[in-house]
């Protein structure tokens, strides 16, 4: 089993009237070597002490892709499904309650204004919602990070979640 993903985290407080802090963003890359177990154990681990550090209200995952167009493949969508739910036990474990999955779509449509962004305007169009600049990570040569996108989708699926909240009136 491979792991191909970097995991976006964010902490976001928001308030009913649509009021959003970014509390907290970054990045957890799970291990790439060793037994394909204690590799999710170390995930587990790792989710388990932000949600320690942190304590959440409410907790939201993007939900796996079963296929994407060019880029799925049975290895990978395993790897994937294995790792996005390793993340929600580790969630439930903690909290005793599961996380809210949302998927792509709905995570776009919820943070869209007039157009529902594409992968690579996901950080303009969360910087806009939280009105803040996107907190770029650079490398040595100046150029963003591929990582800067995995905290992009975690910072929209916290404000697609809040977003959905505030619209049904405080229940999601």
């Amino acid at each position: 089993m491979l792991f191909l993903s970097t995991i976006g985290i964010c902490v976001l407080d928001f308030t009913i009237d649509g009021y959003f802090n970014l509390v907290h963003y970054s990045y957890y890359k799970p291990p790439k070597k060793g037994h394909p177990i204690e590799k999710l154990a170390v995930t587990k681990s790792t989710i388990e002490n932000i949600i320690e550090n942190y304590n959440p209200n409410f907790i939201a995952l993007e939900d796996i892709i079963l296929f994407m167009k060019g880029r799925s493949t049975a290895k990978t969508t395993t790897s994937l499904a294995a790792l996005n739910r390793t993340v929600g036990l580790a969630v439930y474990e903690k909290t005793r309650k599961p996380p809210t999955l949302l998927n792509v779509l709905t995570v776009r449509h919820a943070i869209k204004e007039n157009e529902v962004p594409d992968k690579e305007q996901i950080p303009e169009f969360v910087a806009k919602k939280l009105n803040i600049q996107f907190p770029w990570i650079l490398n040595s040569k100046n150029n963003p990070i591929p990582e800067n996108y995995d905290i992009a989708d975690g910072m929209a699926v916290a404000l697609a979640y809040a977003c959905l909240t505030i619209k049904n009136g405080g229940i999601f």
